[in-house]
């Protein structure tokens, strides 16, 4: 009987042990810099690192885009002038994520 307990124990831990299905990167580390300190320098940084992250999940059979990127870089795309480009990723991250999509609504009719 505690042979069975402890399989069923070991086998519900590693299945409670899930690998994400997105591709992160540098999100976090590079948001919270540009978040912390907006230079030019930083803002750059951080697009790029967004765009790469779009890129390898493009290639990628495995992972996703994680929620918000599409969102945060067509934002910032809108803030440097590119209107349609960023639109486009805004929507593109409603249609992925549809419980972004108050929000995503309410920052579009802001630009508006």
């Amino acid at each position: 009987m505690k042979k069975i307990l402890t399989t069923i124990l070991l086998l519900s831990l590693f299945a409670s042990c899930s690998v994400s299905p997105y591709y992160w990167g540098s999100y976090e580390k590079v948001t919270y810099k540009y978040n912390k300190n907006m230079t030019p320098e930083a803002r750059a940084n951080v697009m790029e690192n967004y765009q790469s992250v779009i890129n390898y999940c493009k290639q990628s059979t495995s992972k996703e885009v994680p929620p918000g990127i599409y969102a945060d870089y067509g934002y910032l795309l809108i803030q440097d002038g590119q209107v349609d480009l960023g639109k486009s990723y805004m929507e593109k991250e409603m249609e992925l994520y549809p419980e972004s999509k108050k929000i995503v609504t309410y920052l579009l009719d802001r630009i508006k």
